[in-house]
């Protein structure tokens, strides 16, 4: 059986800057920018045009804060 952890992104700044975290270790970010996303992991840089793209090439979740689809209020 193989056994592998999800990486989990958490939003720093929302919609805009995700640290990701493996077992509760930083192991790089992903950056929002005009034409898409930057993923960073080992000091390596991946553009990628959508979320979706991000989660082809690892697997990750994004934190509850990128996928509501309504915007909080109470920001």
């Amino acid at each position: 059986q193989v056994f592998s952890m999800t990486v989990i992104a958490k939003a720093v700044i929302d919609k805009k800057y995700w640290i990701l975290t493996e077992n509760d270790v930083k192991i790089g970010n992903v950056e929002a920018f005009n034409g898409g996303y930057h993923l960073k992991i080992n000091n390596q840089i991946t553009e990628c045009k959508s979320i979706k793209n991000i989660e082809k090439i690892i697997d990750v979740k994004f934190d509850s804060t990128y996928l509501k689809k309504t915007k909080n209020k109470n920001v």
